[in-house]
């Protein structure tokens, strides 16, 4: 009796101080944690492409981080627990939202909320609001909230945020909202830290148009002269992304091979007036999916669907499952569809680091080509001149942004884009093929952050070096912090098959002294050439090399592929 008196004891203090020890790990883990996640959002939209109005209720289901010293634990699996915290840790959840737009009323389960509206700032109090308690998982500690905002008024159209076409055959309106233009037309938590994890949207217009939005159709209706759509996604959806269009367009469907030998709706919204655009994008599409799909892994959204609204905009932005474009350029839809992993599914935590969203699907222009066959050469050839053109067209800034406030340097064309790009195809050239592509392919999967696949910098710095097994601080430092590019000059004289060469270099920016890099390098001679590459690791640097035969010429990077000025 004593011995299993003894083991009874023992084991209620070993289950004690588990308990303990778990309590202590959801304190510690909360920490990491973003101070609001957005569990759910369903939002009712009344619009009409003949207005710029809107009016509409948001509904948020909202977890509020929680610091407490007590909790109520009850076991309900290995790993799950239900925990009911008694409080807060803040009392306040703030939206972003345009003060040209009324506020009606703001509620949560049967109680009205409190709530300020200035400075297009929303600040709802929870100060009486009772949370409803949830259950918990891997030391994730939210309250979940329930708030409800009913709102009206003229949305605002700045930089495209909220914009319509109406002429005589086309009557369209949509939404584009990156990086700030949420707040001109919706109530929206954007923290840059947090995805909304899911999402209902219904839209009503007037019955003669048609909507088009994130992720599945669910289904229509039609009551008196509205028409009411309903779109689903059940994909984590970064604010900036969410997105409708509505208007007469003309509806296309079909569907597109993925490798895995599935299929994936494939839908066009395009004008009435254009007659080319939906075969171009789709037949695009069809091209070069497979090929995304081999770089970066299975399409990140292939539960639901890809498509194309036609909008009454140059460019093109890649919201979540649906690309919006004004044109139809091969180039442009490669582009969008390559943020379906670059900058949808993997997503820049903050704005300073959108160059991961731009540089890989600017790349992924080249890669899209990128076979050993001649058709495809000149492509090739085309993407380095337009983006080493743009790249060097500036000799300050850099690819990386400090100033998040600034929109037109953020998306700088010159280094956003092109430059970070290149620095991209660049970083190829300095690992390897091998470790670049693996890299490429595992981040979607291994190197996502914990926190709905929002990257750092600092994370796609961490994955190349591991997979590579080399560090790249410096190259990291002189590419993607430091501004500027390289200048080269290049000598050489022969004596005997030796070749003496001396790699000159200097910068166009103080902020970077030297760029240490591989260069490749061309000898030419009489209806001979060879080619070598150099490690230049030091300013003025000296190297010998045995050519075998006279050289009449030497060529510094002789396929451009360094951001740099060669003379």
């Amino acid at each position: 009796m004593l011995g299993k008196s003894h083991n009874s004891w023992k084991m209620k203090c070993l289950a004690t101080l588990a308990l303990m020890l778990f309590v202590a790990s959801l304190t510690f883990a909360q920490d990491n944690l973003p101070n609001v996640d957005v569990k759910y959002m369903k939002a009712e939209w009344i619009v009409d492409p003949l207005s710029p109005n809107i009016s509409g209720k948001v509904h948020y289901r909202i977890g509020i981080k929680s610091y407490n010293k007590v909790y109520s634990i009850a076991a309900i699996g290995a790993n799950d627990y239900n925990v009911k915290p008694r409080q807060l840790a803040k009392n306040t959840v703030s939206f972003q939202l345009s003060d040209s737009l009324i506020v009606d009323s703001v509620w949560s389960i049967g109680t009205k909320l409190g709530f300020n509206h200035k400075n297009n700032l929303l600040t709802v109090d929870l100060t009486n609001h009772v949370p409803v308690y949830s259950n918990i998982k891997h030391n994730d500690i939210y309250s979940l909230v329930h708030i409800n905002i009913a709102y009206r008024g003229k949305a605002l159209n700045k930089g495209g945020s909220y914009d319509r076409r109406i002429t005589d055959v086309d009557t369209v309106l949509w939404t584009l909202s990156e990086p700030y233009g949420m707040k001109d037309w919706w109530p929206v938590v954007d923290e840059r830290t947090d995805k909304i994890d899911s999402m209902d949207v219904y839209i009503t217009a007037p019955k003669q148009y048609v909507a088009a939005s994130n992720g599945v159709l669910v289904n229509q209706t039609v009551e008196a002269e509205m028409r009411t759509t309903h779109w689903k996604t059940r994909y984590p959806i970064v604010p900036y992304l969410v997105a409708f269009a509505v208007g007469n367009y003309k509806v296309t469907q079909q569907n597109i091979l993925l490798r895995n030998g599935a299929t994936l709706p494939l839908v066009c919204y395009a004008y009435k007036s254009d007659t080319s655009y939906a075969r171009k994008v789709n037949n695009y599409t069809q091209m070069h999916m497979q090929r995304l799909e081999q770089l970066y892994g299975p399409y990140p959204f292939r539960h639901e669907k890809y498509g194309h609204v036609q909008i009454g905009y140059h460019g093109g932005m890649e919201h979540q499952t649906i690309t919006f474009a004004g044109v139809s350029y091969e180039q442009l839809v490669v582009h969008e569809l390559a943020h379906q992993w670059w900058g949808d599914f993997l997503s820049c935590a903050t704005w300073q680091h959108v160059w991961i969203n731009e540089g890989f699907a600017t790349y992924s222009e080249y890669l899209a080509h990128d076979f050993e066959n001649s058709s495809t050469k000149s492509r090739l050839k085309r993407w380095k001149r337009e983006n080493l053109y743009l790249g060097t067209y500036t000799k300050n800034g850099s690819v990386f942004h400090s100033d998040t406030t600034n929109e037109a340097e953020l998306f700088s064309n010159t280094l956003t884009y092109a430059k970070a790009g290149y620095v991209i195809h660049m970083l190829r050239n300095q690992i390897g093929d091998s470790a670049f592509f693996a890299t490429i392919k595992c981040l979607p999967t291994k190197y996502a952050s914990t926190s709905n696949n929002m990257l750092t910098t600092n994370q796609i710095q961490k994955a190349f070096e591991q997979v590579a097994d080399t560090s790249l601080a410096t190259f990291f430092s002189n590419w993607i912090y430091g501004e500027g590019y390289p200048i080269y000059n290049a000598q050489f004289t022969q004596k005997a098959d030796t070749v003496t060469i001396q790699i000159n270099q200097t910068t166009t920016h103080p902020s970077v002294s030297f760029y240490a890099m591989k260069i490749d390098v061309l000898l030419v001679g009489e209806k001979i050439e060879k080619r070598i590459t150099l490690h230049n690791t030091k300013p003025n640097q000296t190297f010998e090399v045995v050519a075998g035969f006279k050289v009449n010429e030497i060529v510094l990077d002789p396929d451009n592929d360094i951001l740099g000025k060669m003379n």
